[in-house]
């Protein structure tokens, strides 16, 4: 078993809060169409949901990016 912390993102977090807090996450919100313009004061949820986004597959993503703190 590992004491590692797996980030969770929460479909609730703001996308300006999002990328403040782990600029990593930039790539993987700009490969989704999310941006800081139009996006960024909206909760991650209904952004995805406003660009059609699967929003499991966006938050795995983000969770991946976090977790490795790798920029992709």
């Amino acid at each position: 078993m590992s004491n590692v912390s797996v980030p969770v993102v929460d479909p609730a977090m703001i996308i300006n809060d999002i990328i403040r807090a782990h600029p990593e996450a930039l790539p993987v919100l700009t490969r989704y169409n999310l941006d800081t313009c139009c996006s960024g004061a909206l909760p991650l949820g209904l952004a995805a949901d406003r660009r059609g986004v699967a929003l499991a597959a966006l938050t795995a993503d983000l969770e991946r990016v976090l977790r490795e703190g790798v920029i992709r």
